[in-house]
């Protein structure tokens, strides 16, 4: 996480934000896959925004804002047993190896 210090001396509130490779192992980790990543930037023609400390100009170059997509992962099933192979992983499964390669 990275911490930064607004310089303002209005306003010397302190962010802590996580870098996009941050946000894309923490998710996975937490069982959700990435589809998509949207940088917003500013339209051309635009003011700049009120409380902010950027451009228009600035923020037409570089993202401001981001929007991130992101789904559930499927379960692993087991072949033809129609149920979670996380659920065997954890022993919660009475299903065989031999069951699963459908001899059993």
């Amino acid at each position: 996480m990275h911490r930064f210090e607004r310089p303002d001396e209005d306003d010397r509130s302190v962010e802590f934000h996580l870098g996009c490779g941050d946000w894309i192992r923490l998710l996975h980790a937490n069982g959700l896959e990435v589809e998509a990543l949207i940088e917003l930037r500013a339209p051309a023609g635009a003011g700049d925004p009120a409380g902010l400390p950027v451009t228009a100009e600035w923020a037409r170059r570089r993202p401001t804002e981001e929007i991130w997509k992101a789904r559930k992962r499927s379960p692993v099933l087991h072949e033809g047993l129609g149920h979670e192979g996380r659920v065997r992983e954890r022993g919660l499964c009475s299903c065989t190896a031999t069951q699963a390669s459908g001899s059993g």
